[in-house]
């Protein structure tokens, strides 16, 4: 993936705004997805960060790690995300 650094921490955040999936790296907009639908579907799976449902083994823990996860209930303007690049820090729901 363009922008990616290897031997060095990466940020990488994921929006979703109506059917429209954004994903910043390094604080950058780095491309759009046009997902389709609109309605977000209740599911009583578990939540997984960097693992697929499938235990395939193409987790991402087998080539790196993952740190400071969060999650929004709105979608961040790309200045909050900047943001978040810039100071490390977390900023409020």
């Amino acid at each position: 993936m363009s922008g990616l650094t290897t031997g060095t921490w990466n940020q990488i955040v994921v929006t979703r705004q109506g059917p429209t999936l954004s994903i910043c790296i390094n604080g950058v907009v780095a491309g759009t997805l046009d997902y389709g639908s609109t309605a977000i579907v209740a599911s009583t799976n578990p939540l997984l960060v960097g693992k697929r449902a499938a235990g395939d083994g193409r987790d991402f823990s087998v080539n790196g790690s993952i740190d400071q996860a969060a999650i929004w209930n709105r979608a961040l303007s790309s200045t909050e995300v900047s943001g978040l690049f810039t100071s490390g820090g977390v900023i409020s729901q």
